[in-house]
Order: structure tokens, then sequence, then C-alpha cells
């Protein structure tokens, strides 16, 4: 089948390469909190390591990761500051600055459908979670479900799941540390929780495009 290409993404990677010869990647490690490999930086993205050197991203497979994986890389580490501010509460993505834009896309295309495909399925989404990664909360939530995920060194995310009673549907809440749009803008941050939905989906067997 032929590849296609995304330009956008597509210029996001090269100008990363461009930019990357004036970033100290030891520096970066260190404030990252991850390990170099020689000259490459080893990121957790999720349940995926990847190899970012300042000539390529590589996958587990030592492949080129599909372009979103890319883009969310890039913007992830050049954006990185100096002294994030200590994460707080959790807080909904229509909360974080600028979220209310995007909100209504975040709800349609990643809250819904999770409830939506795991309805009924409340151990099956558990399995799933635990199967990437997800790990049960220190504090007690009132819901049916609830796991956080370390979706890139120093940014987390919570899954809030109610199955369907008598009286209301199922209903998935996806929620951020409230200093999440310091580290990526909202848009990307969008892709995060969709990238997590996507893992969701496969691990319980559902087929979608990475892209």
């Amino acid at each position: 089948m032929e590849t296609v290409t995304n330009p956008v993404l597509e210029r996001i990677y090269s100008q990363f390469l461009e930019r990357a010869e004036a970033l100290d990647f030891t520096d970066l490690a260190r404030r990252l909190s991850v390990e170099m490999d020689e000259d490459a930086l080893i990121v957790p993205y999720f349940d995926s390591q990847y190899r970012v050197s300042k000539q390529s991203i590589l996958g587990p497979d030592f492949r080129e990761p599909a372009p979103i994986v890319k883009a969310v890389l890039c913007q992830y580490l050049t954006r990185f500051p100096q002294s994030p501010s200590p994460s707080g509460d959790w807080t909904a993505f229509r909360d974080l600055p600028e979220g209310d834009r995007f909100a209504g896309d975040f709800r349609s295309s990643v809250e819904m459908p999770l409830a939506r495909v795991f309805t009924g399925k409340r151990l099956n989404l558990m399995t799933s979670c635990a199967a990437i990664g997800g790990l049960t909360p220190t504090e007690g939530f009132d819901y049916d479900a609830s796991m956080v995920f370390q979706a890139l060194p120093h940014m987390n995310l919570l899954l809030l799941f109610n199955d369907a009673d008598e009286t209301f549907p199922a209903k998935c809440l996806l929620l951020f540390e409230d200093n999440a749009h310091e580290l990526l803008d909202m848009e990307t941050l969008s892709v995060v929780a969709w990238r997590l939905a996507y893992l969701l989906f496969t691990m319980s067997g559902i087929e979608l495009s990475e892209e």
C-alpha cells in the first residue's frame, strides 16, 4: 500500500533535526531524567522507548516511528522548560489554558470513543491499561476504574471510567496535571491523549490507523 505523508508533520521533524544541533542533549537528559545511549536520548512515550539523536528518531525496532509520534517527541524535546512548574492538581483538558478551544474535539475524539468501546467491559479496560503501563493511583477516586499513565517523562495522565448503569451511560475522563500546557501545546496534548486511546483500543483487539 502506498505510504501517505503529511507535509506538516514532516516539516516539524525536519525543523527539529535542524534545531537539534544547538541542543545540549546531556543537559536535556538530566532535566528529563532519561538515559543516553552514546549520543542519543532514550525517551519513553507510554509503553515504548524512542532513540532520539541529532540525526534521527527511531522506535524500539530501530525503524522510524509514525510521523505523529515523531512530531510529539520533537515538540516535547524542544519545548521542555528549564524548570517546569511542580505538578499539582489533576485538571480537565478544557480547564488548561486555551483548552476550551479544543475541548469539543477532545471529548468527541478521545473520551466518548473510550466510553463507548469499553461499555460493559471494565475488566477489559483495566487489563488493557495494565498492559501499557497503567498504574492504580495512590489517591482514591469515586469511579469504577481509575489508572495513571506516564505519557512522557514528567507528564502523567489520569483515566477515570464509570460503566453504564440503569440511569447513565458509560463515562470516561482523561485528566492532565495542571502544568501540562508548559510541556506541550494544546493540540499536541490532545494527540497524546489520542495515543493513549489508540493503545487501549489496540490492546482490546480494535485495529485503527496510528495516524
